[in-house]
């Protein structure tokens, strides 16, 4: 894909967040024989009074910064108050910038919004004469420089007393909202969150990432999963319900020493409980709470106690919706079940990594549709 081409479906893939967040207009700028030019420009409000690249020029701070973002410069216009952030590409001050303009101050969901562009926009500050070819690919080197460092941000579970976790997350885009995240609350309570977003752009993944955000901001031992959820939900209505994706975001909270654990989903929770004692599974989805949680019409808990040898496995619907090569079959949750149960004994790591070598045989190594995540909880 060429520089031009990615940055006008990149600016267009922003649609479903006009509503959400308070911006006129969006301008990528770049610096061309000493001077600065509009490369590409996104009108939120086709009557905003956008503020001239001129008169950004004239107040010296297109020149004077030093990598980080300059927010709220305001302007006064015929068409009332103009504020005005600058988001240098990549922090290096001069080589272009991202501006965002709106009637109000710029806030930490649009600062947020505002970073994330002028990261994945870093290569177009580059001069015209450059190959589309060589923006491509530097653009999708840094995609995966990104893609990396947030797989870093990614839990290590190495530390729960009690719990034996892993988790795997295969990305088939450079652009996803998906998500894994763990932390302990108050008094040792262990929540541990899987969020899955269907689409593949900058919407999607400013919609996972303040999920993910929300999640860990609003998280308490005194709110349970399914109020966690609402809330998040009710924090973000206006951008899901624009969204052109699903999200299913399902939330685990774990006592590691006692075992007690309550869950729950936004939309189906893609979940396989296997009770050691019993030696029996239970397919959350197919239980009348998660029959109802697919529904999306009410957030509620399943409660339940891990005992030493019970596993939870969280699967993304990249899992399950996987096709064989001739595109005839598809992994479906019974395979889920059979590869679980021909590796009960196994740890949490090596049962993720035999889920996905057996993904692989089933599409011939043909490579995944879907983003796949899987998370493996046992109780030692």
């Amino acid at each position: 894909m060429g520089a031009e081409t990615f940055i006008e479906r990149l600016m267009r893939s922003l649609d479903p967040l006009k509503d959400t967040l308070s911006i006129g207009c969006l301008d990528v700028i770049v610096r061309r024989d000493g001077s600065y030019i509009s490369k590409m420009k996104k009108m939120f409000d086709g009557s905003f009074p956008v503020v001239a690249i001129t008169r950004l020029v004239e107040t010296g701070a297109l020149d004077s910064i030093e990598g980080s973002p300059v927010l709220n410069l305001k302007f006064a216009d015929t068409g009332g108050e103009v504020y005005s952030s600058l988001f240098p590409l990549a922090g290096e001050a001069g080589a272009g910038f991202i501006v965002m303009q709106g009637h109000s101050p710029t806030g930490p969901a649009e600062k947020a919004l505002g970073l994330f562009l002028a990261e994945m926009l870093a290569d177009q500050a580059d001069g015209p004469g450059r190959e589309d070819a060589e923006a491509g690919g530097k653009y999708r080197k840094g995609l995966l420089d990104m893609r990396e460092i947030q797989a870093k941000l990614f839990p290590r579970f190495g530390d729960v007393d009690g719990l034996d976790i892993a988790s795997v997350y295969l990305p088939v885009e450079l652009m996803s909202g998906d998500f894994i995240d763990a932390f302990l609350l108050e008094d040792g309570l262990y929540q541990i969150t899987g969020c899955d977003v269907t689409g593949y752009d900058a919407a999607s993944s400013y919609v996972g990432a303040a999920m993910r955000t929300l999640v860990k901001s609003l998280s308490s031992r005194k709110i349970v999963p399914s109020a966690l959820i609402n809330l998040v939900v009710s924090k973000l209505d206006r951008a899901l319900s624009e969204l052109n994706s699903l999200v299913y975001m399902t939330i685990f909270q774990i006592e590691p020493k006692t075992g007690k654990t309550r869950a729950s989903s936004l939309g189906r929770m893609n979940t396989i409980l296997y009770k050691a004692m019993k030696k029996g599974f239970v397919v959350l989805n197919k239980t009348a709470i998660g029959g109802d949680l697919a529904k999306r019409h009410s957030f509620k808990d399943i409660s339940f106690v891990l005992e030493p040898g019970d596993i939870l496995l969280f699967y993304s619907n990249g899992v399950t919706e996987i096709p064989t090569e001739d595109g005839r079959n598809i992994f479906g949750e019974d395979r889920i079940v059979q590869c679980l149960n021909e590796n009960l004994a196994e740890s949490s790591m090596d049962i993720v990594h035999a889920l996905v070598e057996a993904l692989s045989t089933f599409n011939n190594h043909s490579g995944f549709t879907f983003d796949v995540l899987l998370i493996s909880i046992k109780k030692t």
